[in-house]
């Protein structure tokens, strides 16, 4: 599929689900920043977004007992709350597609679907898709309506990146079978075979150039990857670089935490545009990254969302000074339920002239602050 056809998400409605207990609806854009205080529900909206992924590949009640089965995933547990419901709206060049389900508690604290339905919005028309299921219906269906088509190219293309685990046994320190490249783990646990197939090929070359090109400008040190097939099995590949001033090949364990994850970062963002998810969700990305890194950080950020939706979860301050006001979605608690609020930039204007975000939202002005 071009990327010009693909469907982006346009607004995500969502009730029931983790510390979500009222309505709420966000319509989303192009980069799409969250900020607020620890325990808001920054990282259930992240998760949600997990969620959908699964719904798409058919792995929901994997995600329903990772995440503590029906109790967990229902706001305030089952006794509260009966149902956790869903409506997403997405939109092409071509057409508006409306999606929506119902998961209730079930047996043993699975999940299953209440009600799945499309809705066409351009015809009008609504298609059923079922109830009673454990898995999405929309595979079974893809192959008559296009519309579910879509839809399982956009959710499958929503993807969660975290890369806080960068200690001594984390999987991006690690070898790694070199086949295991097509996409770029959540963890980026495949970095080393995700970037040495994009080197071998024609049309990725120049993109895995750009990519050390822009780690060279945070990283004076680093001249290039070393990566080739390990010698003592040539089936796995070493994450490995060169030094600009030292003839000598460092591995991964000799990388800072804060490198480790700016290269993982660049190779998620800088990667040819066709291969890029449809949905990027980054938690946290400031984490060991230097002022220019961050900097940077955002020119990547900016590059990327002109071919796939950008959200981040963010607890700095100087990063969100980099971003737009109309960008910013603010995570507050009010009466036991996480809200979301995207800041209106006709209100904050008389704010903005004397001050940058980050000081509003230190000053409290913003919300999102314990």
């Amino acid at each position: 599929m071009n990327i010009e056809d693909r469907h982006k998400l346009t607004e995500i409605s969502v009730i029931g689900y983790k510390s979500i207990g009222e309505l709420q609806t966000l319509n989303l854009g192009g980069v799409n920043v969250l900020i607020g205080a620890n325990g808001a529900g920054k990282s259930n909206l992240v998760s949600f977004f997990q969620m959908l992924n699964h719904v798409a590949t058919n792995r929901l009640q994997l995600f329903i007992g990772r995440n503590g089965y029906a109790d967990s995933m229902l706001y305030f547990g089952t006794k509260r709350s009966e149902h956790l419901k869903v409506k997403i709206s997405c939109e092409s060049q071509e057409s508006s597609i409306g999606y929506s389900f119902v998961l209730g508690h079930a047996y043993q604290g699975q999940m299953i679907f209440i009600d799945e339905a499309i809705e066409y919005v351009s015809k009008g028309q609504q298609y059923r898709l079922g109830a009673g299921q454990q898995e999405s219906s929309l595979k079974e269906y893809s192959n008559r309506l296009p519309e579910a088509q879509a839809l399982l190219v956009l959710l499958e293309g929503c993807r969660v990146f975290q890369f806080h685990d960068t200690s001594a046994n984390a999987p991006i320190r690690q070898p790694v079978d070199i086949n295991d490249s097509r996409s770029l783990r959540s963890d980026a646990g495949n970095l080393a075979a995700f970037l040495y197939a994009m080197r071998e090929s024609e049309r990725g070359r120049k993109y895995y150039d750009r990519i050390e090109s822009s780690i060279r400008r945070v990283m004076p040190q680093f001249e290039a990857f070393f990566l080739e097939p390990a010698v003592e099995n040539p089936n796995y590949i070493k994450l490995a670089w060169k030094s600009q001033s030292e003839d000598y090949i460092f591995g991964a364990h000799q990388l800072s935490d804060g490198s480790l994850r700016f290269m993982a970062l660049t190779a998620l963002l800088l990667q040819p545009p066709e291969n890029l998810p449809s949905v990027i969700v980054i938690d946290e990305p400031e984490l060991g990254l230097h002022p220019k890194a961050l900097m940077d950080l955002v020119g990547m950020i900016e590059i990327a969302s002109e071919n796939s939706q950008i959200i981040l979860s963010t607890q700095s301050s100087f990063l969100l000074n980099f971003f737009d006001v109309d960008d910013v979605i603010v995570v507050d608690v009010e009466n036991g339920s996480t809200v979301y609020k995207r800041l209106d930039k006709v209100e904050l204007a008389q704010w903005v002239r004397g001050y940058s975000l980050a000081e509003l939202w230190e000053k409290n002005i913003l919300g999102g602050r314990p």
